[in-house]
């Protein structure tokens, strides 16, 4: 696996975070599906401290902003980077001091999603953990 803590994937939507978090898996980055911010809450509550966030704004009970909103008041949460997929127009500077590192307007390619949040899930040397140097995954990774 590339990343030693996983993609949380928030979106209600059933087939779009099953996708997401399939592609994700495809690519030995861990992912972890929620379906909306009231079951990512539980997952921070339980523990889990993501590399990276997917979060869909349009979200039933908690909704994308309201979620943004409220890590807002814990740092060790407020620090985990946000790639934001919406169906509305919207850009990162739109997101002022929520750390959203990007918005990916939907309909999207899975495949993108994967592009944005691989940075996040390397090593702090830049070195996939369990690569060696040359950039191959050890044989247990594979």
């Amino acid at each position: 696996m590339i990343s030693s803590r996983p993609v949380l994937v928030i979106e209600d939507d059933d087939d779009t975070r099953t996708a997401l978090v399939e592609v994700l898996h495809l690519e030995k980055i861990r992912a972890v599906g929620a379906q909306d911010g009231a079951a990512a809450i539980d997952h921070f509550h339980e523990g889990l401290r993501p590399a990276v966030i997917v979060l869909d704004l349009g979200l039933p009970l908690v909704s994308g902003e309201q979620f943004l909103k409220a890590r807002r008041l814990d740092p060790a949460l407020a620090s985990i980077p946000v790639v934001v997929i919406t169906g509305r127009e919207a850009k990162a500077e739109d997101f002022s001091g929520m750390n959203v590192k990007d918005v990916l307007r939907k309909p999207f390619d899975p495949w993108r999603v994967v592009e944005v949040v691989r940075p996040f899930c390397v090593g702090e040397s830049g070195i996939p953990p369990g690569a060696s140097p040359n950039g191959s995954l050890s044989p247990s990774e594979n």
